[in-house]
């Protein structure tokens, strides 16, 4: 599990090195990170940066509307804000 957190002044987590990724991890939380809006793969990274996260947490996130594709994504707790913004082209229903 990655556990992010009251990271206030945050605004991007971005993946600036092409081969970064996560192929292990299962389970991601964002909480109380007030200033986030994104977190974008590298140009060009064709590999996926969460091949196999199945659940993700987010809290007290209301700038967040983008995160990166997770195929295998299946358990989706969202706060109301995280819900309204968050782009469901990555996040199922």
């Amino acid at each position: 599990m990655l556990y992010a957190g009251k990271l206030y002044k945050l605004r991007c987590l971005c993946s600036h090195v092409p081969s970064m990724t996560f192929p292990e991890l299962r389970e991601l939380r964002l909480h109380d990170m007030k200033r986030l809006e994104k977190w974008v793969a590298a140009e060009g990274n064709e590999e996926l940066t969460f091949p196999v996260l199945e659940k993700v947490d987010i809290k007290n996130c209301p700038k967040l509307t983008h995160l990166l594709e997770a195929p295998k994504l299946m358990d989706i707790e969202l706060d109301d804000e995280a819900k309204s913004l968050l782009s469901l082209a990555t996040v199922k229903s």
